[in-house]
């Protein structure tokens, strides 16, 4: 079972973006190979990870993007967030603890640096620096 947002949707359930709420047209069809952009509350799912923006906050220039294995559990298991590259071409690589992530259950909260760009999102199985295996990635925008 998918975890229910903040906003009581379904993990992984269509939802309408702020832009379309706001009047925004269509994105043009070249658009469509461009990572998701994530507005605050949106969810992405892929093989076995799931995300979520939860806060935007343009004042400090942060955000916190939640990350939860969806439907196996990861005994153990770990996410890692890499970001854009900044205006001195530096990005950041950030990880969560190695432990087990229950399938749909406990998320882990990453505090990130909004930039223009695509992050990225992998979910982990195994505990390094010994065998781990990819079981989800998904590259995404901030919406900010």
């Amino acid at each position: 079972m998918r975890p229910r947002n903040r906003l009581g949707a379904v993990a992984g359930a269509a939802l309408v973006s702020v832009g379309v709420l706001a009047g925004a047209t269509a994105a043009p069809a070249r658009a469509a190979t461009q990572p998701s952009v994530l507005a605050v509350g949106s969810i992405l799912c892929s093989g076995d990870l799931c995300l979520q923006t939860v806060s935007v906050n343009t004042s400090n220039h942060t955000a916190q993007v939640n990350a939860w294995a969806d439907t196996s559990t990861l005994n153990p298991g770990f996410f890692i967030l890499l970001s854009p590259l900044d205006s001195s071409g530096v990005g950041e690589s950030l990880n969560s603890p190695v432990r087990t992530w229950p399938a749909g259950g406990t998320h882990y909260t990453f505090t990130i640096e909004l930039l223009h760009g695509t992050y990225t999102m992998s979910a982990w199985r195994g505990n390094p620096p010994g065998l781990t295996i990819n079981v989800g990635q998904k590259n995404f925008g901030i919406n900010f």
